[in-house]
């Protein structure tokens, strides 16, 4: 098994994600290795991957394009494994994550398998924080059991998640046009190819036992924070909207139903509010930003289509879009490339 780390800039907390890896429980009968990839690092990240060559069993790999949908397509291609078990530089896995993982995947015959994800918080939980935010926190509990997921809506977090190469070389890798690219960016890379996945009738299971604890700063405790999220992940959200198809109605170039379905979050934001439900109010709120910023990628990529121009900010095309200064962290550029880059056979080795 190949457990694979993809980190930029986060070197203090890497080495505490390190130190935690060290201590895990993994029966001699299991081989495994622990692949590092450095997605353009300029702090002292390599200093401390180089203190824990010793104790673990490292490999540090470079990947010189920004995103993490590069650094983890890269890590596909060095493992030489037959799962590749993810987690992220700002995580504390269970002594046993690893065996836990393997023994669920291998009880339920699984080729993909996502555990539990809890906080790690580094100050306190908001006061505004409740059960139905907890995905806008990338946590993730469905119980101590093990079983399978009947679809993708079920599914968790790129920071705990096992794949087997199997289905890499059904699938291909991860989205590049989709992730983080530094800073900045909308994920959704690991949900789209568990979307492709179970739609190709790939047996996805959840393992309660393989828990994590995630990092939870914070900068990410505060509501603009969320906002600013959910605004620049408009256009991730019609990339993957726009595979999916279907020969639903549309109106402006989004399903009819998203728009009944927004109109009913309207007035669950509203009596949120009223009965000072302040958890599900900022949910609400979160969805509308959402749907909003949805519909304005899709109106630009409808007008791009009618007049064979490419506008200068369409979020749909242009990779180096910016959302508005009231929501956006600042100037920069996001750069990335509108394909999946698939795994060749000479690639896809089995370990």
């Amino acid at each position: 098994m190949s457990v694979a780390i993809c980190t930029w800039n986060r070197a203090d907390l890497l080495d505490k994600t390190l130190r935690r890896m060290a201590s895990m429980r993994v029966p001699e009968s299991v081989s495994w290795e622990l692949i590092v990839v450095d997605n353009n690092c300029t702090d002292h990240t390599q200093q401390v991957l180089q203190r824990h060559v010793g104790a673990l069993p490292l490999r540090i790999v470079t990947e010189s394009q920004p995103g993490l949908s590069y650094a983890r397509n890269r890590a596909i291609e060095v493992s030489q494994a037959e799962i590749i078990l993810w987690t992220d530089d700002d995580v504390l896995v269970d002594e046993h994550w690893l065996t836990e993982t393997l023994a669920a995947m291998r009880g339920l015959d699984a080729e993909v398998c996502f555990g539990s994800v809890h906080p790690w918080w580094e100050t306190a939980a908001p006061p505004w924080f409740g059960d139905c935010l907890a995905g806008r926190f990338a946590l993730y509990d469905r119980g101590r059991g093990a079983h399978l997921l009947s679809e993708a809506g079920q599914s968790g977090y790129g920071a705990n998640h096992a794949v087997a190469r199997s289905v890499y070389q059904r699938l291909g890798g991860y989205r590049t046009d989709l992730g983080v690219v530094g800073d900045k960016g909308g994920g959704g890379e690991d949900t789209e190819l568990v979307m492709r996945a179970i739609a190709a009738g790939v047996r996805t299971a959840y393992a309660g036992s393989a828990s994590v604890r995630h990092f939870i700063p914070a900068e990410r405790c505060r509501k603009r924070y969320f906002r600013r999220r959910q605004w620049r992940g408009g256009s991730s959200q019609y990339r993957m909207l726009t595979q999916a198809g279907g020969g639903r109605r549309t109106i402006l170039g989004l399903p009819a139903y998203m728009y009944r379905q927004h109109t009913r979050e309207m007035v669950a934001w509203l009596f949120s509010n009223i009965r000072a439900d302040r958890a599900r109010a900022f949910q609400a709120e979160l969805k509308l930003i959402s749907f909003a910023s949805l519909l304005r990628t899709a109106v630009f990529a409808r007008y791009d289509t009618c007049t064979g121009k490419r506008g200068k900010q369409n979020p749909a095309t242009d990779v180096n879009y910016q959302s508005p200064e009231t929501l956006s962290e600042g100037p920069g550029d996001l750069k990335s490339v509108s394909h999946i880059r698939p795994l060749s056979a000479s690639d896809a080795r089995r370990g």
